[in-house]
């Protein structure tokens, strides 16, 4: 039993999604020991669990943060997003092992130029530099979104992309696979010239 009352979505065969309940009503307060066996089963599974919490301070959210291997922190260039930021970073750095890293990544950032903050004014607010700001793109977030696609699925070729791209190296401590080419990408290379 799911103990989230959370659907399971399979996006590729490789990723499996839990998602939350379509109902705002279900109760948001989860004991820790429901989770503790999912857990422990998806990370004999899968050599690298990625879990998307969201914005509560509860028990079982405060523990999966303080045992993470690592956690990236997402915020935007906002003064409201900095206070949080700032709170969350403290905490976790009292609370978790001083070579437990951080990652702390800036969305949106160019979204609302007149009343965001810079990148350097967060960083000196929060005393921490962003690994990463994901400029604000409407319309490559949204095409990916509409088309249940990944960015590097939507276009090969955008720094966004890359910047995803280095960061998850970073994450894995792994390269990216490489891909092979077949017979049939050569034929049409040469069709793709004539």
């Amino acid at each position: 039993r799911n103990p989230s009352g959370a659907g399971v979505r399979r996006d590729q065969t490789w990723a499996v999604t839990l998602i939350s309940p379509a109902s705002l009503a279900a109760e948001s307060e989860i004991p820790m020991d429901a989770f503790e066996p999912l857990l422990g089963l998806v990370r004999r599974k899968a050599p690298f669990v990625i879990l998307d919490l969201p914005n509560v301070w509860s028990a079982w959210s405060q523990e999966i943060l303080v045992d993470a291997d690592d956690v990236v922190i997402t915020a935007t260039p906002d003064l409201a997003s900095i206070r949080h930021a700032k709170s969350l970073i403290e905490t976790l750095k009292k609370k978790r092992d001083e070579d437990a890293p951080l990652h702390l990544v800036l969305n949106h950032v160019g979204a609302f130029k007149k009343t965001e903050l810079t990148v350097k004014d967060f960083e000196e607010g929060v005393k921490m530099k962003p690994f990463m700001s994901i400029p604000h793109d409407p319309g490559l977030f949204g095409s990916a979104s509409n088309f249940g696609q990944m960015l590097g699925e939507v276009t090969k070729r955008n720094k966004i992309v890359d910047n995803f791209q280095e960061f998850a190296q970073t994450l894995t401590g792994r390269q990216p696979a490489k891909t092979k080419k077949s017979a049939m990408d050569i034929f049409k290379f040469k069709k793709a010239k004539k």
